[in-house]
């Protein structure tokens, strides 16, 4: 049985339950990083909400990530980003496990290839991310942190920063409809202890950037705040 980067005590005791004769043959063994600061640097940006995907290769690659985070106090928040936001995506079943085991719902591919896993990607991160946004007569595509005008073959993009770029899809996601302060909270910035001024300037930024669209973020006084379905030329 090969061992790709630890041992599988499980896999072999289940083996050997069935009557085989199991000879662990490690291919490699995984060992931390000798700089720990680029995966706390990761698992950090995970927490903010500034990562999309997470690429994994190795089980024990996984479990160094989660130690990481957390060592950084960002355990639950990455955890949670990772069960929402984040796609979770690896190289092939056994690589999954530590990640199915805290119920983070990872994807990978039929065959556990590198290429087969970036295409996988390629294929699914677009169509989790994508929300469209009504405009009166046109549609802004939110895209990651991306806002594109048009839905076909859209000229330009303005970028939006993470904050900003959440508040949105969470408007998006039910147009017209008020959402109040503390569910952005609690979406946007899981776990950090973020107060609703946060949430006030992630709408200005937000406005900022849309610029002849700002007024589509209606506010609703002492509720939160809506998205209109038809820019007024004023921002309310």
């Amino acid at each position: 049985m090969q061992e790709h980067g630890a041992p599988l005590p499980g896999l072999a005791s289940a083996l050997r339950e069935r009557g085989a004769e199991v000879v662990e043959v490690p291919v490699y063994r995984w060992a931390p990083p000798l700089d720990p600061e680029p995966v706390r640097r990761l698992a950090e940006a995970t927490a903010r909400g500034d990562v999309h995907a997470l690429l994994f290769t190795s089980a024990p690659a996984i479990t160094s990530f989660l130690e990481h985070a957390e060592a950084a106090g960002k355990y639950e928040t990455v955890l949670a980003r990772l069960r929402t936001d984040v796609l979770p995506l690896c190289v092939g079943a056994v690589c999954a496990r530590p990640l199915l085991e805290v119920g983070a719902g990872p994807v990978w591919p039929e065959r556990g290839r590198l290429g087969a896993m970036v295409h996988l990607l390629t294929t699914t991160l677009p169509d989790r991310d994508r929300h469209l946004v009504p405009a009166g007569d046109t549609t802004l595509v939110l895209q990651g942190n991306a806002l594109l005008l048009g839905d076909d073959a859209p000229a330009e993009a303005v970028w939006l920063t993470p904050g900003s770029a959440r508040v949105l899809r969470a408007l998006a996601e039910r147009p017209g409809w008020v959402v109040g302060r503390p569910e952005l909270l609690r979406r946007v910035w899981p776990g950090r202890g973020a107060d609703e001024h946060a949430v006030e300037a992630a709408v200005t930024r937000l406005r900022a950037a849309l610029g002849p669209y700002a007024s589509l973020i209606r506010t609703v006084p002492k509720r939160g705040y809506r998205l209109a379905t038809e820019p007024d030329g004023g921002t309310r």
